[in-house]
């Protein structure tokens, strides 16, 4: 139910990587994220410098913990 309402942000999860952010994001029942860009604060990923390679592996690692990405902050 939770999910309908509430979308977490990724900043709060700033000091861990992507993969850990999205695997805790989605144990506690959430399947869409807002990614939070900012890179010296959240350095997950930043689409400003980021190369293809790097945007691949962003893709990727999204894709495979099964998270939406609902906004961007």
């Amino acid at each position: 139910m939770l999910d309908k309402r509430i979308i977490p942000a990724t900043m709060v999860y700033g000091k861990c990587t992507l993969e850990k952010a999205l695997q805790t994001i989605k144990g506690r029942g959430y399947n869409s994220i807002e990614l939070t860009i900012e890179p010296n604060f959240v350095p997950h990923y930043d689409p400003f410098s980021a190369g293809m390679a790097q945007r691949e592996a962003f893709v990727d690692t999204v894709q495979a913990s099964g998270m939406k990405v609902a906004s961007i902050n």
